[in-house]
């Protein structure tokens, strides 16, 4: 691994795999909210011995993230995801040959003087995480950071690869990135926003299973008539579905409320069945970006530079793979817990074994 060495300063070196080492170490300890406050903990003799790593001062620690490159970390994020099993969701996905992928977007909030992490306005800036996240292994598969306003469209577009079949929101629907996507030896299934001016050519017939998965329309379309409908040289199906939400409790209401959900794909040998199960497979990326945020606190910001915050975002996910993999079962916020003291000494390994033999499994939806 690289490192950072200044000649001038010996208190200012630092190791590539000991910065990542620190970044892992403060997830995995809550109490630590600030760079000061990890640097301040590489001072305790037992936090040393415990990471395996020397003394690291606040300037190095600054230094680094403009210093290392976050894509070396690309390739350590691959290798674990590469060990988890793809037998983490329905058994009707594994078979259709293409690996499901997810792709979206979440906003970290960013500081008023982080000039490049432009969204709202200067008092409101952000960075988003664009994510890939494989659904059968219930894991993230790549990741981007951009300013708050950065296109998810194109950030996509120059991370394809083939053999996917791409699960996307509305943000994502476009004539050319369909046609991209195409292009890569992939497929998509994306959910159409309002006006969009599909022209009907065949109408498919129901099956008893697709009206059960809420299927009310499956047919065969030309994206719209306008000159950018041009961008997609193919037909693509339209699968349209009727979602239903509970409604509230505390409003008892006495109708559910109801809306369709309108999804285009390129894949017109699939039932529609399985297409309405894909789209139902994007909200696990919301729960990831939840347990992200909310649970391995990734949305606490250490650096200010845009290498800064992708070394931490790879970091994080590392860390998420790293506990998914340890553990072979579904984490919940009681595991991040037991780990975390575990790692404070407030636990032994026992302890952290008896929980994780308690956890249920992937398939225990």
């Amino acid at each position: 691994m690289s490192a950072l060495r200044d000649e001038s300063n010996p208190n200012r070196n630092l190791h590539f795999d000991h910065y990542v080492v620190l970044l892992l170490f403060f997830y995995c300890n809550p109490i630590l909210d600030s760079l000061r406050g990890l640097q301040k903990a590489t001072e305790f003799p037992r936090v040393r011995k415990k990471l395996g790593i020397p003394r690291s001062s606040l300037g190095s620690l600054s230094a680094a993230q403009r210093v290392f490159d976050p894509e070396a970390l690309s390739g350590v994020l691959a290798e674990l995801l590469a060990r988890l099993p793809a037998t983490k969701g329905d058994h009707r996905l594994a078979a259709l040959k293409q690996v499901v992928t997810v792709a979206d977007g979440t906003l970290l909030k960013a500081m008023p003087d982080v000039v490049w992490a432009l969204w709202v306005n200067n008092d409101r800036r952000a960075v988003k995480a664009h994510v890939q996240f494989e659904v059968l292994k219930d894991a993230p598969a790549k990741v981007e950071v951009t300013e708050g306003n950065g296109s998810e469209r194109d950030v996509l577009a120059r991370n394809l690869e083939s053999n996917r079949l791409y699960v996307m929101d509305s943000g994502y629907a476009a004539y050319a990135l369909f046609q991209q996507i195409l292009d890569a030896g992939s497929s998509f299934v994306c959910r159409l926003p309002g006006g969009w001016t599909p022209v009907v050519l065949q109408e498919r017939p129901l099956t008893e299973a697709d009206r059960e998965q809420r299927v009310i329309r499956d047919c065969e379309v030309q994206l719209g008539t306008s000159q950018l409908s041009k961008k997609l040289k193919r037909t693509v199906r339209l699968v349209e579905i009727q979602k239903v939400e509970e409604p509230s409790k505390r409003m008892r209401k006495e109708r559910e409320v109801r809306e369709t959900i309108v999804l285009v794909t390129d894949r017109l040998d699939l039932p529609a069945e399985t297409i309405a199960l894909l789209y139902s497979e994007r909200w696990k990326i919301e729960l990831f970006f939840r347990w992200l945020k909310c649970v391995i606190g990734c949305k606490d910001l250490l650096a200010e530079s845009r290498t800064g915050v992708a070394l931490q975002l790879y970091s994080a996910l590392i860390c998420c793979l790293l506990i998914s993999l340890w553990t072979g079962k579904k984490p919940t916020k009681r595991t991040y817990e037991a780990l975390c003291f575990y790692l404070s000494g407030l636990a032994d390994e026992k302890d952290v074994l008896e929980h994780v033999a308690r956890l249920k499994p992937h398939s225990a939806e």
